[in-house]
């Protein structure tokens, strides 16, 4: 289930950019992805790690400082809070850290496109207009 799911979202994570360079259709744009991914596999698998650990490491680290609360020792004290109706997150916390996280997430997302653009080229080649 989840190795195959990672394998396969690792393998078509250029398909939109293949519609949209080279005008290919839906399946044979998830053929073209996966057939020239599955050549350079492993970085690109590095690759999308790495970019979904920078963006979500300030998100934890946020969420620890601002979103836990300290008064719950173990899961067993979590989960008997949970059924009681007692919040776990008091509202002004809640929406410092989703609002810190969206920002984050929009301050990445240039240097993300960017990367994968760059990696996109490396894989396909720069696509002319006589390509497309």
């Amino acid at each position: 289930g989840s190795l195959v799911t990672i394998y396969l979202l690792t393998c078509w994570c250029f398909m939109l950019p293949l519609v949209a360079d080279k005008g290919l259709g839906f399946w044979e744009a998830m053929q073209t992805s996966r057939a020239m991914v599955r050549k350079h596999w492993w970085s690109n698998f590095v690759l999308l790690a790495v970019l979904t650990l920078i963006a979500m490491l300030p998100s934890v680290l946020v969420g620890l400082v601002f979103g836990g609360s300290s008064e719950f020792k173990d899961l067993k004290q979590v989960m008997e809070a949970l059924k009681g109706g007692v919040p776990m997150i008091k509202p002004a916390n809640l929406l410092l850290t989703t609002g810190l996280g969206m920002l984050w997430l929009w301050l990445l997302s240039p240097f993300y496109f960017g990367v994968m653009g760059a990696r996109y080229q490396d894989i396909f080649g720069k696509s002319t207009p006589q390509d497309r």
